[in-house]
This record gives C-alpha cells, sequence and structure tokens, in this order.
C-alpha cells in the first residue's frame, strides 16, 4: 500500500546468487513504476502488480514469477477558511482566507452561478448585485492529492444613500431649482411631482409654478442595483402673484 510520490524497494533474493540477475515488471507503469533494481516509485491511484522474474540460462533453469500487489492511493489533503462568512457592498472587494493541508497546496475557487459575486485565482470576491451567493474552495483533484473542499458563504447588500432637500416657495409662472444633496455625494437623483397640477419639474430639477396651490416633489436616490433606495420629499408653495392699481382723482362738472 503506497501514497502518490512514495519511493520504495523490493528486496527480492535469487538462490543460489550467482545465478544471474531478476527482473522486474509492472502491469501500469501510470500506477507504478519499478526500475531494474527493484527501486518502486507510486505514480498514480490504482492497483497494479509487480512482477519478479528469472528467465534462466544455459546453466540455471527459469525460477517460478513472484508477484506483488500494489495499492497506490492519493495523498490525503484538506482546506479550511478562515472567514466562512462574507459579507460585502455592491462593488466591494473581500478575500477568502484559506489553510490547507499540507501548506501551500494550490486552490480553485468556484462560485454558484447566481451573478451575486465574481471570485479571481487569488480568492478576491467583487460583489456584483445584491443576495447570497455560495462560493465552492477546492483543494487536491490533481492526480497526486485526494480532492476536498468546503464553502464559504457571501452575503451581499446594497450601499445606503440618503437625500435632504429644502422646501420651496414661487410664485404662477416663476421658475426655482430645487435644492438637495445626496450621501453619498454626487448621486444621481430623480424627481417625481404629484398630479396636483400646480408645478411641474424638468430632471434637472427645475420646478415651474403653474397655478396657484401646494404641491409635493418626491426626491428619490438610489434604486439603481448599487445604492438601496431612499428619498425625501419637498413642500412647494405657489402663490399668486401680487397686482396693484393706481388711479388719479378726476374733477367733474
Amino acid at each position: 500500500d503506497l501514497v502518490v510520490g512514495d519511493k520504495d524497494r523490493i528486496g527480492a533474493v535469487l538462490t543460489p546468487a550467482e545465478a544471474g540477475d531478476v527482473t522486474f515488471t509492472s502491469s501500469d507503469k501510470s500506477v507504478v513504476a519499478v526500475d531494474d533494481e527493484g527501486n518502486v516509485v507510486a505514480v498514480g491511484e490504482g492497483d497494479a502488480v509487480i512482477t519478479v522474474s528469472f528467465a534462466g540460462d544455459d546453466k540455471y533453469a527459469a525460477a517460478e514469477d513472484k508477484t506483488i500487489s500494489v495499492t497506490v492511493s492519493l495523498k490525503d489533503a484538506s482546506v479550511s477558511v478562515e472567514n466562512a462568512t462574507l459579507e460585502l457592498l455592491v462593488d466591494e472587494d473581500g478575500s477568502i482566507v484559506v489553510v490547507t493541508t499540507p501548506e501551500g497546496l494550490d486552490v480553485t475557487y468556484v462560485p454558484d452561478d447566481s451573478g451575486v459575486v465574481s471570485v479571481d485565482e487569488d480568492g478576491v470576491v467583487t460583489a456584483l448585485k445584491e443576495g447570497t451567493a455560495s462560493i465552492i474552495v477546492k483543494v487536491g483533484g490533481d492526480g497526486v492529492y485526494a480532492e476536498n473542499s468546503t464553502v464559504v458563504t457571501v452575503t451581499v447588500s446594497l450601499n445606503d444613500a440618503s437625500v435632504v432637500a429644502d422646501d420651496m416657495a414661487l410664485n404662477v409662472g416663476e421658475n426655482g431649482t430645487i435644492s438637495y444633496t445626496t450621501t453619498p455625494d454626487g448621486l444621481n437623483v430623480i424627481f417625481v411631482v404629484d398630479d396636483s397640477g400646480v408645478v411641474s419639474v424638468a430632471d434637472d430639477g427645475t420646478v415651474t409654478a403653474l397655478k396657484e396651490g401646494n404641491a409635493t416633489i418626491i426626491v428619490k436616490v438610489g434604486g439603481d442595483g448599487v445604492y438601496a433606495e431612499n428619498s425625501t420629499t419637498v413642500n412647494v408653495t405657489v402663490s399668486l402673484n401680487d397686482a396693484s392699481v393706481v388711479a388719479d382723482d378726476m374733477a367733474l362738472n
């Protein structure tokens, strides 16, 4: 019984010794190799038979063959991870920290087909979208070490986002621009006006006062698969424009 990579030597004795040399033959050289001196090397997983022979010569008759059954097994291997669970935000990277036994074995990372994450050959995980994914971490399976694996679970969440905006007061026919701030800075904003018909709003946040009354405009950020949706409400008050009449006194007969 050997494991891949093991070496041994067959102790074969020919009697009488002066009769000559024995020969060694492997039934499957992909499993076990043997040289003319009986030195054995376990090459690959499987079973083979080594035959020890003496063919005889003009003085000595051939000897009865002796056979040795050889079973070659793969070396044991294992892998563990220091972070069996990862929590990431969309577009964030994280690393799987592995420990192999024996130390230094090659590791393969296989993500599921959810599309939630990707992982490179170094175990760096990139969060692609919200959800949960599993990554199989493998060692062995290379013809030398038996395959072994463990699983890392990754939970990906959307990034937080927020927006604040100021209320507005306009007169009919007047334009104004919504003043807002997003966190993080620079996020895209969407404006959604109510159906009162009091104001209209353009994509850039320009508000046009259409008639007297009150209106609300919802200012939204996120909801884009990267940031969680958040919103605030802008209250707009539209007043009539001031008007005045000036008239001169009159004298009549």
